[in-house]
């Protein structure tokens, strides 16, 4: 079962609630970090609501709350993500994303906290972004805990409006460790 309910206030303001009792549908994504995955997890199922709120036109905040317990938890699922997007950057006519995420699951309480700049390079043609995360993950039930720091450049091209490549290199350092990921996507819409 799944419920949810989007209401607008107002042209500035927006709430969202939703109650997803659904399955966990097991995917086999090649692609997602081992952050990216955690995150994801820990948003599914439960209670969550959203509030968005834009005080100013390029301005937009937003935070989003969730909690679920389920039978094999040994503790509840907390999440808290929170974000600000300013779409114009002064000189450079960019967008400026920073956001937080903080969770407490039943093995580990983490912390993300992120910054993207994202630009239209040319036209709606060539895109680009870069992204910068700092990870903190303390396991509960071990003195274990992994802190990364992760980098992204993006690169987007459209051919046209069916063929669309991008370019996607990400960057995980860790304590005496070091990832690297490429990933190309070529899109073709018939």
């Amino acid at each position: 079962m799944y419920l949810s309910l989007n209401y607008r206030i107002s042209r500035r303001l927006s709430l969202f609630g939703s109650y997803d009792n659904r399955k966990n549908v097991i995917y086999y994504e090649t692609f997602k970090s081992y952050t990216d995955a955690i995150l994801q997890q820990a948003s599914r199922q439960g209670l969550r609501f959203r509030i968005n709120y834009r005080p100013v036109n390029l301005l937009n905040i937003g935070v989003n709350a969730g909690t679920r317990f389920m039978k094999k938890d040994t503790r509840k699922t907390n999440t808290l993500n929170g974000y600000a997007t300013y779409s114009k950057v002064p000189l450079i006519n960019s967008s400026l994303s920073l956001s937080t995420n903080l969770m407490q699951t039943s093995y580990l309480n983490g912390q993300v906290y992120g910054a993207r700049l994202s630009k239209d390079i040319l036209n709606g043609k060539i895109y680009g972004s870069l992204n910068y995360r700092w990870v903190k993950f303390d396991y509960v039930s071990s003195v274990s805990q992994l802190k990364q720091n992760i980098g992204e450049i993006d690169f987007s091209y459209q051919f046209s409006k069916k063929l669309y490549l991008s370019l996607n290199y990400e960057a995980t350092f860790q304590k005496n460790e070091h990832f690297n990921r490429l990933y190309l996507n070529l899109r073709v819409k018939f």
